[in-house]
């Protein structure tokens, strides 16, 4: 079975840290979580993330940030995979094939047998 550690960050831009680009501040969501494969995939899409980096390990980020009307503040949310290498090739695949067939408006649920 493909095991990962996964955490979950974020980073909040103000109006007033954008203009020196750079992030107000950041921190974790949660942080190095046991996940299947399954489970990292619908985590990925279902919540809207897309592959940004891949070494040493693959970070994901979300694809539209928070927005807070109130007062301009933007959060960033990433994801950050960790495993073994094959494990996290399997990973890779698996999200740009799923990521191909959500492109075309194809139905499909993730079913693994690892």
């Amino acid at each position: 079975m493909y095991k990962f550690t996964v955490s979950k960050t974020f980073s909040v831009v103000t109006p007033e840290s954008a203009e020196h680009g750079d992030y107000d501040h950041h921190g974790y969501i949660f942080e190095d979580q046991l996940y299947t494969l399954k489970e990292v995939l619908n985590l990925l899409l279902n919540e809207g993330y897309y592959l940004t980096y891949s070494i040493p390990g693959l970070i994901f980020e979300q694809l539209d940030p928070d927005i807070d009307y109130s007062n301009g503040n933007e959060t960033y949310k990433y994801i950050h995979v960790r495993g073994k290498e094959q494990n996290l090739k399997r990973l890779k695949e698996a999200y740009i094939r799923l990521e191909e067939r959500h492109k075309r408006g194809e139905h499909y649920r993730i079913i693994t047998y690892y």
